[in-house]
C-alpha cells in the first residue's frame, strides 16, 4: 500500500515545503523539542527557523504546547508521509498516539483517509483539513453499500454526529436510511459490537427502525 499511496499523492498534494521546513517538520515529529532545542538540532539561524516554525504551525503541521514544545499534528505526520520524510511504521505509531488508539487501528484509518483522498483525486491534507468533507465522503461509500473500517468510522464519528441525525435505539446509536428495502441502519455504535456500517446492529429490533 506504501508505494502506491505516496505515488498518488504525491502527485495530487501540489503544495510542497521546502527542503528545509520539511526537515525542521521532521525534527519536530522525532523530539517534540522547545524551540531551544530545535534550534541545536537543526543549525538554523533563530530568525530563520523562527519564520519555518510559524509557517508550520498556521498550516495546522505542528502546535505549540502548554508545556513550551512543538508537537507534530496528524496533518503534519500525513505530510512527512506523502513527501517521504518518515518511516510508515514510526508514522503510525506517533499517529496513534496522537489520536489514543492501537498501531493497528491508526494504520487502518491512515489508509481509509488515502484511500478515500485517491477516490475522489483530492489530496489527502487538505481531506483531513476539512471534517465535514471528509465525513460526507466516507458515508457516500457507505451509501453505496462499501463497508467503513470500524477504526475509521470511531475516528470521524463525532463528525457524523454533528452533521447528521443519530437515532438511539437499544442503547445503540445509528443513522438509519430508507431505500426499497426498507428502512435499514447506515452507520451506528452498537452497544455491544461497536462501530459497524451497512448492517443491522443485532441489538436494535427491526420494528424500531
Amino acid at each position: 500500500m506504501n508505494s502506491v499511496v505516496y505515488y498518488t499523492q504525491r502527485d495530487l498534494c501540489k503544495d510542497r515545503l521546502s527542503d528545509r521546513e520539511a526537515y525542521v517538520l521532521a525534527v519536530i515529529a522525532e523530539h517534540s523539542p522547545s524551540l531551544y532545542k530545535l534550534e541545536k538540532l537543526v543549525d538554523v539561524p533563530l530568525a530563520t527557523l523562527w519564520r519555518a516554525v510559524k509557517k508550520l504551525e498556521t498550516l495546522g503541521y505542528v502546535i505549540h504546547s502548554k508545556r513550551g514544545t512543538y508537537e507534530v499534528t496528524v496533518k503534519g505526520l500525513l505530510y512527512l508521509l506523502v513527501d517521504k520524510k518518515v518511516d510508515f511504521e514510526r508514522a503510525m505509531n506517533s499517529i496513534a498516539r496522537r489520536i489514543n488508539t492501537s498501531v493497528e487501528a491508526a494504520r487502518n484509518i491512515v489508509k481509509c483517509l488515502f484511500n478515500i483522498s485517491d477516490s475522489v483525486g483530492l489530496c489527502v491534507l487538505d481531506v483531513i483539513d476539512n471534517p465535514r468533507l471528509l465525513t460526507e465522503l466516507a458515508l457516500a461509500k457507505a451509501l453505496q453499500g462499501k463497508p467503513l473500517d470500524r477504526d475509521f468510522l470511531g475516528f470521524i464519528w463525532g463528525s457524523i454526529e454533528a452533521l447528521y441525525p443519530v437515532k438511539k435505539v437499544d442503547n445503540c446509536e445509528v443513522i438509519i436510511v430508507s431505500d426499497i428495502k426498507g428502512p435499514r441502519i447506515l452507520v451506528g455504535r452498537c452497544e455491544r459490537e461497536g462501530f459497524a456500517s451497512n448492517a443491522a446492529c443485532p441489538h436494535v429490533l427491526s420494528r424500531a427502525l
